[in-house]
């Protein structure tokens, strides 16, 4: 595969992946190093360079493509069109608000527009931490004529869609930064929406197709000032417990019982952790009602965090503390999320889960997480994400559009969006 590495010149970057097959290119800025490991998931024959970063990025990668044939290609300011404008943000839910929060930081307040989608707590949460909420999702349709990029942590749901539709028919650019591990089915189309997909690890480029696409792999900012921290001296147990949107509710019971029996047959403590949006009934249990600003205290509180397919789990192993993907009901996500069993295990019933748990409590267990990191979570561990989103967001601002998507997609979602409308109006 042909990978181009660029910063300004967008319109020799889409010229070139629209004219070639088997390419792809990203997004890079000096320092940025999420792509040490490019090499063990693309098969690269040829790399074009643009000449602004040519020096920064042979310096940064010389020993890891020192093998493949360089190509340079010239810098030019790319094209901009004449809305000069904010930057939207749209927070679909709480998680979102801190997804986005060090990168609102660095943009200023004079330079964007933070819109919250109602229903998941994200105007609430966007209040907590001092930021502006200047209306809904819709608002954000309304106000597209004043704004020269759209930034998003979901690009796949009815009303994200519709927005990232309107937006690129005024030629304006989107901006999906992934917030989390993702089902990346074709179903869902997931960070394919938008006309400008940023990845938060290599492992992700496993799951999507990248022919033809134009993105960045950076990190995620939501995660950036995690720290390993010392593990308590009593063992204790953080239950992640997600079953949400009506996805396996119907096995919710029997999980938690597995996970609490272990504790009990090992004599240790537990707390669960509940998704603010999983409607279970855990009478009689140590719960813990959760949301974005409180989890990771409670994970820190802890020694070990089991969790069915979540972004918990690798926040716990950015906190230092080995994660178990507990997998009885056999759930297959559109995502690579393999085990290194130096930080994340897999159990798939109730004695391999009693098992692993035995051996994390024990002195045989050291934990290692760096590796698994890396490959995840790019250079979120250096706590720079939000730094290069920040930078990336300005560098592409204004450009003509990427990409946008096909005819029969567009009418696809306005017939479900129709159909949405009509619907509410008859609820009311």
């Amino acid at each position: 595969m042909v990978v181009l590495f660029f910063k300004n010149n967008v319109e020799f970057v889409k010229k070139y992946v629209n004219s070639h097959s088997n390419c792809v290119a990203f997004w890079y800025s000096d320092g940025l190093s999420s792509y040490l490991l490019l090499s063990e998931i693309i098969k690269i024959e040829k790399i074009l360079i643009e000449e602004k970063i040519s020096e920064a990025f042979k310096k940064q990668y010389a020993d890891v493509f020192s093998s493949i044939h360089y190509e340079i290609f010239p810098s030019k300011l790319q094209t901009k069109t004449e809305n000069t404008g904010k930057i939207a943000f749209i927070a679909s839910n709480d998680t979102h608000i801190h997804l986005f929060k060090n990168i609102l930081k660095r943009i200023g307040g004079s330079k964007y527009s933070l819109y919250c989608r109602t229903g998941e707590n994200a105007p609430k949460e966007a209040s907590k931490l001092g930021f502006d909420n200047s209306g809904d999702s819709f608002d954000c349709m309304d106000s597209r004529h004043q704004m020269n990029l759209l930034v998003l942590g979901n690009d796949w749901g009815l009303i994200e869609y519709m927005t990232v539709n309107k937006y690129h028919s005024l030629g304006v650019n989107t901006v999906c930064i992934q917030e989390s591990i993702l089902d990346l089915n074709l179903k869902d189309r997931r960070l394919q929406n938008c006309s400008f997909p940023v990845f938060q690890g290599l492992n992700t480029l496993e799951s999507v197709n990248l022919e033809n696409k134009i993105a960045a792999i950076i990190g995620n900012p939501r995660f950036e000032e995690l720290q390993l921290t010392p593990i308590p001296n009593l063992p204790k147990v953080f239950i992640n417990v997600n079953f949400t949107y009506g996805i396996f509710e119907d096995i919710r019971d029997k999980w938690i019982g597995d996970v609490v029996n272990c504790c009990a047959t090992l004599k240790i403590d537990y707390i669960i952790s509940q998704h603010p949006r999983d409607n279970g009934k855990l009478d009689g249990l140590k719960v813990l009602k959760s949301n974005a600003g409180v989890v990771h205290d409670a994970i820190k509180e802890s020694s070990i965090v089991v969790s069915r397919f979540s972004a918990i789990l690798l926040e716990a192993i950015a906190l230092g503390r080995p994660a178990i993907y507990y997998n009885p009901h056999g759930e297959v996500m559109q995502y690579r999320f393999e085990p290194d069993n130096k930080s994340l295990f897999f159990a798939r019933d109730h004695d391999s889960l009693l098992e692993i748990i035995a051996y994390l409590i024990s002195d045989k267990f050291t934990f290692s997480g760096n590796t698994f990191l890396n490959l995840h979570l790019g250079n979120t561990y250096e706590g720079t994400s939000s730094k290069f989103i920040s930078t990336l967001l300005e560098d592409i601002k204004g450009a003509t559009l990427i990409k946008k998507n096909s005819i029969l997609q567009i009418i696809k979602v306005k017939l479900r969006f129709i159909k949405f409308i009509v619907f509410n109006k008859l609820k009311k």
